[in-house]
């Protein structure tokens, strides 16, 4: 069966990605197909989690084997696992963790089922800006976009314009002689 996807973004709310792959391909290769079609760089830790309909994490696919000896919880590793294994259910959700130092997500619902075999994946929609990869950029990216609001709304000069407080703190001094010291 071929699995078709939609990925958004609570970043970047006008980018939306919609690809097909393979229900056998491993999570390895769907992890690497996002990377490759969104310029992320392939050398940083990413994770995929099954949830619940409200996006709540439930199972972890690491890029990596991470469990200890010791540890008898089922670890799922992407490149033994393929989709269909974990992925079976129309509408099912998945949150792609591409920034582990920040939280950083992207969404990704199965929103269709298709009984054909595909050989290799392939997107479909690609619209938007994606996230970048990095929160460095994300927040030069938020500055440039700060400095354009200021400048088409005339901002500058009231950010600039020094702030007049009305309240007299030198009143709060002077206490009225109707109370003692002792009050407090």
């Amino acid at each position: 069966m071929i699995y078709r996807f939609r990925i958004i973004s609570d970043e970047e709310k006008d980018f939306i990605f919609e690809m097909l792959i393979d229900s056998n391909a491993l999570f390895s290769e769907f992890n690497a197909f996002i990377q490759e079609q969104l310029e992320f760089d392939k050398k940083e830790m990413t994770s995929f989690f099954l949830t619940d309909s409200d996006w709540k994490k439930e199972v972890e696919i690491t890029l990596f084997d991470m469990s200890d000896d010791d540890n008898d919880t089922e670890q799922f590793v992407m490149d033994k696992i393929p989709l269909a294994e974990l992925v079976n259910t129309l509408n099912q959700r998945l949150l792609y963790m591409f920034d582990m130092f920040n939280n950083r997500y992207l969404y990704i619902e199965l929103i269709r089922i298709n009984k054909i075999r595909a050989k290799t994946p392939k997107c479909v929609r690609l619209e938007g800006t994606p996230p970048p990869q990095f929160l460095d950029d994300f927040e030069q990216e938020f500055e440039k976009e700060f400095e354009k609001l200021l400048e088409e709304n005339n901002l500058e000069e009231i950010i600039e314009e020094p702030f007049e407080d009305p309240y007299d703190f030198d009143d709060d001094l002077n206490l009225n002689d109707d109370y003692s010291e002792d009050y407090y």
